[in-house]
């Protein structure tokens, strides 16, 4: 079953490092294999479909696409994991540009970045889950902090 979009909402999942042998400067921003794994399990067990940004743009902006019933859309957005293969298909890093973060409905935050521009983010972003409480200095309705 597939809806318009203006009706569905889609999370994003943003990925930086997926490696078993991070430095200590980048384990806040490395997940493990397994534990790519197991996200990518969970989201297979409760029947999400990955899209990609640029057909969520083109559904948002030309309606040539129509959004599956449980849409995720999983990045990878610096040079950590410029790219990753899940079975026959290639993932690749994507930056964090304003219009990356506009045209997805949600961020989740899963690493610690000091470097980024978290108010930048917020500003740009529609909504944000923040499971490092990177946000935690910015006060907004639509930051939820898990």
């Amino acid at each position: 079953m597939f809806v318009r979009p203006e009706k569905k909402k889609v999370p994003i999942l943003m990925y930086h490092s997926i490696s078993e042998h991070a430095t200590p400067n980048y384990v806040p921003f490395t997940v493990s294999p397994a534990v790519f794994a197991e996200h990518m399990a969970y989201l297979h067990r409760h029947e999400y479909t990955p899209i990609t940004v640029s057909m969520f743009a083109s559904m948002l902006t030309q309606g040539s696409y129509e959004l599956p019933q449980r849409p995720i859309i999983l990045t990878f957005d610096d040079g950590y994991a410029p790219s990753l293969t899940l079975a026959d298909q290639t993932l690749y890093s994507q930056p964090i540009s304003s219009g990356l973060l506009q045209a997805v409905d949600c961020v989740v935050i899963v690493t610690d970045h000091g470097y980024y521009d978290v108010p930048w983010i917020v500003r740009e972003a529609r909504y944000i889950v923040d499971t490092r409480n990177v946000t935690k200095g910015c006060i907004n309705k639509k930051i939820l902090s898990i």
